[in-house]
């Protein structure tokens, strides 16, 4: 036996050993079923044409809107609905009539990467992709997926169109950015796993999104077709990665986007349409055996299609690529008709539209619609806002946070008497949380000045900040910006060359790294810390940081600059110092302690 044989066969062989075995998506253990099989049985044509239909509902609409959609499960047979906006007890109250009156039940589903506050009010709000993507500890994410899997679960939904699968290598993506776990495929790739295991662990479907790949856009397509023009070479190491190595191991499923990846399809059809995209590549070559759903149909990026004259052939179209659902319908009864006239005429199967529709439901079977019953509003809000949630939330704060910079081993803080602090907000006209978390520690004066203050007020309140030895500055206030849109006005940029350029600063950013390359003068601060977003937990534990109180382990999730890399994060130790946080972190019920003797 030759060398090269040996060394070939003996390669074969390890990679045989290394390979992962294949972990189908949940729900095909019901294949063969009872439930599904007399359900699929009972339906007409129509009525499985319309499982694979999915219509929005707003709960926060009045009752011309929920009578049409009633009107739609009554009278089109529709598969589920997708739950926009709303509030927790008008959404029970709705889709419980909803499910009333549907002959099958409703498949419910919700687009909520970042938490149900993402469509319903008073409702938790999750950290966004990046501030995931800056921690190390996976389990954490499945632990985030997991409860939002439960808050999901108490409001009667089955499918949460998250996480997002997208590799954000684009700084200006006008759309994507702060949604993505980052621009390093492998951590998009860990993330994404743990978040959607995490949520069907609690028995809501993850939908990885958005297939073949979304990060590399410089335009959005929700209002146009965006165009990826990179080479195979590329898409496979990075944009399409994630979704290739996730579609083995589990994740029930996959949503495709609205984009025209030459690469992949020369002729221009958006992804969502393209059967050499969705059934040659996603189904028949990486294997992907669950639920393939469209983006948003009423999207622009679905219309731009040349020789396209109306929505319905879009739908059919995506049947055809091989989408087992349609989401975000506005007319089910046509849409119905198109796809009988596509069966009629040879375009697509009736069986394949069976084992759509068998798909769906052994999705509602596995979510345990076989036995359903109404959504209960007792004790709703205390459900849906626990302390082991809030928890959750401080340990996500707390692990994300990321030192940049660290001159002279400055943090964290010590010889507090040899200190004289002065804090300041960038962007508020107030005191701020991260401010309040200071004094727990020492005594600081304060300072705030508003993102739009005028020349004088920022020569004054330079003036004042001479008398300090260090100076700890917040940027804040930015808005709810995509990695596009930096919201940051000339008084905060002017503001933060200013402090960081004259003594001793630290300067901590509440918002999305890539505005790091909108400021000047950061290499002359003595501390640079990242906390991604300015909820009240990030706030305070950046205060706690900066004191020792437990050390930093953030990672930062993107390349910035030439100056901060994706990976980037200085480890500090913490000090003897008092940490404040909940009970639950020693494993004691908050609600516990609260009840009266």
């Amino acid at each position: 036996m030759s060398k090269i044989f040996l060394f070939i066969l003996l390669t074969f062989l390890g990679s045989l050993l290394l390979a992962q075995p294949k972990v189908r998506p949940p729900f095909l253990k019901y294949e063969t079923d009872h439930w599904v099989d007399s359900v699929f049985n009972s339906l007409t044509v129509d009525e499985k044409i319309g499982q694979l239909i999915m219509v929005p509902a707003w709960s926060k609409k009045g009752g011309k809107h929920k009578n049409r959609i009633l009107k739609m499960v009554q009278e089109n047979k529709i598969g589920g609905i997708i739950a926009m906006q709303g509030g927790p007890l008008r959404h029970i109250s709705m889709i419980n009539r909803l499910q009333e009156a549907s002959k099958t039940p409703l498949l419910v589903a919700i687009d909520a990467e970042y938490g149900l506050s993402m469509r319903l009010d008073s409702c938790i709000k999750y950290p966004f992709g990046f501030t995931l993507g800056a921690i190390n500890n996976d389990s954490l994410v499945f632990d985030v997926g997991a409860d939002l899997g439960r808050q999901c679960r108490r409001l009667g939904i089955h499918i949460n169109f998250a996480p997002v699968a997208d590799v954000n290598s684009n700084p200006l993506n006008p759309v994507i950015g702060f949604r993505s776990y980052g621009d390093n495929p492998e951590k998009v790739f860990q993330k994404a796993l743990n978040f959607g295991l995490g949520l069907q662990s609690q028995q809501v479907l993850a939908t990885l999104k958005h297939f073949p790949g979304h990060g590399d856009a410089q335009k959005d397509s929700h209002f146009t077709l965006p165009v990826i023009g990179h080479n195979r070479i590329q898409l496979d190491s990075i944009e399409l990665s994630p979704f290739r190595k996730a579609a083995s191991l589990g994740i029930g499923g996959v949503m495709t986007g609205f984009l025209n990846v030459p690469a992949l399809d020369s002729s221009g059809t958006a992804a969502t349409l393209s059967k050499v995209i969705v059934h040659d590549l996603l189904i028949r070559d990486y294997g992907f055996e669950g639920l393939i759903v469209t983006d948003a149909l009423n999207m622009e990026g679905a219309d731009e299609q040349e020789g396209q004259s109306d929505n319905n052939s879009a739908e059919v179209k995506a049947l055809i690529a091989g989408n087992d659902l349609l989401e975000f319908v506005i007319n089910p009864a046509s849409v119905i008709q198109a796809v009988k006239k596509a069966i009629s005429d040879g375009s697509i199967s009736m069986e394949s539209i069976e084992r759509k529709c068998r798909k769906i439901l052994m999705i509602k079977r596995w979510a345990g619609l076989n036995s359903y019953s109404p959504v209960k509003t007792e004790n709703l809000y205390s459900d849906l806002n626990q302390s082991a949630y809030r928890m959750t939330l401080r340990n996500v704060a707390q692990q994300s946070l990321t030192v940049l910079q660290n001159r002279d081993e400055l943090l964290p803080l010590r010889r507090l008497d040899t200190l004289k602090i002065a804090t300041v907000s960038i962007g508020r006209g107030n005191i701020t949380p991260f401010q309040l978390s200071l004094e727990r520690y020492t005594r600081s004066d304060h300072f705030y000045i508003s993102k739009t203050a005028d020349g004088n007020a920022i020569k004054k309140l330079l003036n004042q900040l001479k008398k300090y030895n260090l100076v700890i500055a917040e940027l804040n206030n930015l808005g709810n910006f995509v990695s596009s849109d930096y919201r940051l006005t000339e008084t905060q940029q002017n503001v933060v060359e200013q402090v960081t350029n004259n003594g001793k600063s630290i300067l901590v950013l509440f918002g999305n790294p890539y505005i790091l390359n909108y400021l000047n003068g950061l290499e002359k601060a003595s501390g640079l810390v990242v906390g991604y977003q300015e909820s009240p937990e990030s706030q305070d534990l950046a205060g706690q940081l900066l004191f020792g109180a437990f050390g930093a382990e953030g990672k930062l999730p993107v390349t910035v600059n030439q100056t901060f890399h994706s990976g980037d994060g200085l480890v500090t130790l913490p000090l003897n110092r008092f940490k404040y946080t909940l009970p639950e972190e020693l494993g004691i019920d908050s609600t516990f302690l609260k009840k009266k003797n």
